[in-house]
């Protein structure tokens, strides 16, 4: 969208900020707006300008830049900018200094507290929440990893321009 187009939607009250299929969760952080997707991993729009005159950058992360999965339960943004986000294979953590992706796959049948891991939740402080299918944890501190069997890094800082 240019200027133009987000001026004359905005006199209607709506504005059609992406064209993509299945959102599963959406997050304003900042300047970002988060978007999760079923399929299509994670969007990040940066807005740039002044509300009369904005501009959008786009950032698109898949496997191919870190993430755990492509298929997107939830996110959410702590303080400090890192996004977690929940997929159907764990939890992925992009740390905003680095770019960098670290996941944990998502716990057996047989481990404590066991249940696929649906959505996250993060306090004012970065405490993580998990809801799982059977349970809510809380986090220890905003460094305590989710609950996992295995653990992964991919420092994939290189992104992708999404479609505008």
């Amino acid at each position: 969208l240019d200027g133009d187009d987000v001026g004359d939607a905005c006199a209607r009250n709506f504005v059609n900020l992406l064209n993509t299929q299945d959102v599963r969760a959406l997050v304003r952080h900042g300047d970002d707006l988060w978007v999760g997707t079923w399929g299509g991993g994670v969007i990040r729009r940066t807005w740039q300008g002044a509300d009369a005159d904005p501009e959008w950058t786009a950032e698109h992360f898949t496997n191919a830049e870190g993430l755990i999965s492509n298929n997107v339960r939830s996110l959410d943004v702590d303080p400090a900018g890192n996004a977690w986000v929940v997929t159907d294979r764990g939890v992925a953590l992009r740390t905003a200094a680095t770019g960098a992706w670290q996941s944990w796959e998502t716990l057996g049948p047989d481990d404590v507290n066991a249940g696929a891991i649906e959505q996250v939740a993060l306090d004012s402080a970065g405490v993580q929440y998990f809801r799982t299918t059977t349970a809510v944890s809380r986090s220890c501190s905003k460094t305590s990893r989710p609950p996992s069997r295995a653990t992964r890094s991919r420092a994939a800082a290189s992104t992708r321009r999404a479609a505008p």
